[in-house]
């Protein structure tokens, strides 16, 4: 008997914790559509892109201590299954990520809404990278997140209290192999 070989299932296990945490985590150059760059307002804006970068920059260092400064203490992440983790369990999971420095990173903040010392970011994230197939040919993939993400500012500095990723799509060589979306 032949033995086939696959590609392991791009969402291991019961929940997507660790592939969540990452993605919550690791954003890169955020780009704001031109309308919204034109607008009033883009302080907040520009304050949250400056803390994505942050938060990018610590993922790539491995700095579990800059990491801790950008949640709050009762951060929350929602992966796209439901599965509830708090700062703690998220940190462990993405630092245990092993992370592609030749990946392209994209995130785009689509909107940002006020509500009163809290602002709301909807935020796509894009992360093309490659990983090596059964016969360990390298073929392209491509990560592509929808989230919410609610910041909260204290006393001036803008901390991550809850990040909601609502879509998960998976591409292998430009073909959706997987579309995960939050049950409602």
């Amino acid at each position: 008997m032949m033995h086939q070989c696959q590609r392991p299932h791009p969402f291991p296990g019961a929940t997507l914790r660790p592939i969540a945490a990452l993605l919550i985590l690791l954003t890169g150059t955020l780009e704001a559509p031109a309308t919204a760059r034109a607008q009033d307002g883009d302080v907040v804006r520009g304050a949250l892109q400056d803390r994505y970068k942050t938060l990018h920059a610590a993922m790539l260092a491995d700095d579990r201590r800059l990491l801790r400064a950008v949640l709050a203490p009762d951060y929350v992440g929602i992966d796209v299954s439901g599965h509830h983790s708090d700062g703690k369990e998220m940190l462990n999971d993405a630092t245990a990520m092993p992370l592609d420095p030749q990946a392209l990173v994209s995130t785009t903040i689509s909107s940002v809404r006020e509500d009163g010392a809290a602002a709301i970011a909807r935020v796509r994230l894009d992360i093309k990278s490659t990983e090596p197939n059964c016969g360990g040919i390298n073929e392209r993939v491509e990560y592509v997140t929808f989230s919410t993400d609610t910041w909260i500012n204290a006393n001036g500095t803008w901390l991550l209290q809850k990040s909601q990723i609502e879509r998960l799509e998976y591409y292998v060589n430009g073909r959706q192999v997987a579309d995960n979306v939050q049950p409602q």
